[in-house]
């Protein structure tokens, strides 16, 4: 039986092959910032805005449990305090999760305007492939300087279509 490391090495392998192969037939790459081209949309206020709220609401909480483990340490605490930390635990917990699909809920349409804008040039300048940048850091072993940056483009599709309200 494979292992997952052995299958994902197995397919990175055949990408690279098929890079390789379509390199010679004149393929076209291009790279975007995704997270710069997010940032140009309206609802990047509102995403900001959640993930303050998160972190400032999470800051408390983790204080507070943090006091709680701190005494735990010490001196032990009384049941009701015992109560109390277990139910900060799961409430961190619970208000991470929630924070989080909110956050990403906000950032939904930004995140399809993106995809779209980079769709839209990808298929007018003829790239096969556009990679995001940040993501294909740590994947990228090598990149011509000629490869294509798309950001700063699609950026200004981006502002233009959703312009600041």
């Amino acid at each position: 039986m494979r292992t997952p490391v052995a299958r994902f090495l197995a397919l990175l392998v055949a990408a690279t092959l098929s890079f390789a192969v379509a390199q010679a037939d004149g393929f076209r790459l291009a790279f975007v910032d995704t997270q710069v081209l997010i940032s140009a949309h309206p609802a990047q206020a509102d995403i900001a805005d959640l993930g303050a709220a998160l972190d400032a609401e999470l800051q408390e909480l983790l204080a507070q449990r943090q006091a709680l483990i701190t005494k735990q340490a010490a001196d032990g605490l009384t049941a009701e305090e015992e109560e109390l930390l277990q139910a900060l635990t799961v409430t961190i917990q619970t208000r991470q999760n929630t924070g989080l699909e909110e956050i990403r809920n906000a950032a939904a349409p930004a995140e399809q305007a993106a995809n779209d804008i980079i769709r839209e040039i990808a298929a007018r300048d003829g790239y096969d492939l556009v990679l995001d940048i940040g993501a294909a850091a740590g994947l990228v072993v090598f990149a011509a300087e000629d490869v294509p940056d798309i950001t700063q483009e699609a950026v200004t599709l981006m502002q233009e279509r959703f312009p600041a309200q």
